[in-house]
């Protein structure tokens, strides 16, 4: 099957957040990145992203790195598609759930968003840095 030649499309983070959700009894404490992002379309093709094609690491800059539990993709406030269809330039959300991270949450160094088109090609991929603020709260740093 002929398919048309589609480039990735620039993602750039536009906002985001990182909250801990705490621990459960005896558990390690768990983290969610909620992340606006804009994606810049290089191409006429519409792009699809399946969601079980997206993955989202953790990096505490010290060679420790944790893969999230799970990643949502969402456009237009809608969760849980399945997949993210872009057929212009535009915003999307990405929520990304980390589980068994170490206790206390040390520093992180930047959270890494890959989007996987077809799993012959190389994943569109953004990366967020953030630092802990004096409160203890982490923030994207732009």
């Amino acid at each position: 099957m002929l398919v048309p030649v589609t480039r990735k499309p620039i993602l750039e983070a536009v906002g985001a957040t990182m909250n801990p959700l705490g621990a459960p009894p005896g558990g390690q404490p768990r983290v969610q990145v909620n992340a606006t992002l804009f994606a810049y379309k290089l191409s006429e093709a519409t792009l699809v992203f399946p969601s079980h094609r997206a993955t989202a690491s953790i990096d505490f800059g010290d060679g420790r790195v944790f893969e999230a539990s799970s990643v949502d993709l969402m456009q237009g406030g809608e969760r849980g598609l399945g997949a993210l269809v872009l057929h212009q330039s535009g915003r999307f959300s990405a929520t990304c759930d980390f589980t068994g991270l170490p206790s206390p949450v040390p520093d992180i160094r930047h959270v890494t968003l890959r989007l996987g088109h077809s799993p012959d090609e190389l994943p569109a991929v953004v990366i967020m840095d953030f630092r802990r603020s004096p409160d203890g709260s982490f923030r994207l740093l732009t």
